[in-house]
């Protein structure tokens, strides 16, 4: 996904908060471009992506993340949107969000920005 300037993290956090958008019944399967939008489905995961990338359909309201996409989708879906302010998605990659996930990212070599 980096290879096509999407960030791994932010990408699935929100894509995450559409399924469970889907699989609550808030998003219908007409409003999410006819995919089925849900938890292991990787097929559908991977168009989703590929729309994102392309700001196609439904991809265009994810693509700023989860956060402008509860905005767009609105019926009250930023109670389940845990994005905090100032941040565009639901991602986990701030280091506030806990001292061993900030140690563990200076200290690995995978994790590197």
């Amino acid at each position: 996904m980096q290879q096509i300037g999407i960030d791994t993290i932010s990408a699935g956090g929100t894509i995450a908060f559409a399924m469970e958008c889907y699989e609550r019944g808030i998003l219908s399967r007409e409003e999410v471009d006819g995919l089925e939008l849900r938890f292991g489905n990787a097929d559908a995961t991977i168009e989703l992506i590929h729309k994102i990338a392309r700001r196609e359909g439904f991809g265009n309201v994810l693509a700023e993340g989860s956060r402008c996409a509860s905005m767009l989708i609105g019926k009250g879906v930023r109670r389940i949107c845990n994005a905090r302010q100032g941040s565009r998605d639901s991602s986990t990659r701030s280091p506030s969000f806990s001292r061993g996930r900030t140690t563990f990212c200076m200290l690995s070599s995978r994790s590197r920005p």
